[in-house]
């Protein structure tokens, strides 16, 4: 079941093309950016496999969740690490890991549900109206980056 949700990584890398031995803010945005493209993607069906099986859980896919999300999770951490710097303790990595995430999760999930939002919103059209990758994923980075540097700066 494992490789049924594997495969889009192949298309979309992971590290977004930034060089590994780039600077940790850069890396921290390519990784944004290529989390952002992979769940934009409406042809992604390793997404929306995870995204219902994370909002709905059916337990069949236990195994197949862990080997797609435990790298996901692994590199962000990394990559949230980084900026934050040596003395971060590991609630901080978790906690920008986590806003950083539902960052990039909740502008895509709201696009790729419009319809059920419009029916339930009472004004007729709603701020976002297509996906702009490259706007999303900037917003992100700057976003996460201001916050990661006033955590750096409260220890």
């Amino acid at each position: 079941m494992a490789s049924c949700i594997q495969g889009i990584d192949i298309c979309i890398p992971t590290d977004g093309g930034v060089d590994p031995t780039a600077p940790p803010e850069q890396r921290l945005r390519g990784r944004i950016l290529s989390f952002i493209q992979k769940v934009a993607d409406s042809e992604n069906l390793k997404f929306s496999i995870i995204y219902r099986e994370l909002t709905n859980s059916t337990g069949l896919l236990v195994e197949a969740m862990d080997e797609s999300i435990e790298p996901i999770c692994r590199q962000m951490n990394q990559s949230v690490r980084e900026p934050l710097g040596p003395r971060v303790s590991e609630q901080d990595v978790q906690l920008c890991q986590t806003s950083i995430i539902a960052q990039c999760m909740h502008p895509l999930i709201y696009l790729r549900h419009r319809e059920v939002f419009l029916k339930r919103m009472p004004r007729k059209t709603l701020p976002l109206s297509k996906i702009d990758i490259e706007k999303i994923s900037q917003h992100v980075f700057h976003f996460s980056l201001a916050g990661i540097q006033a955590d750096k700066a409260s220890d």
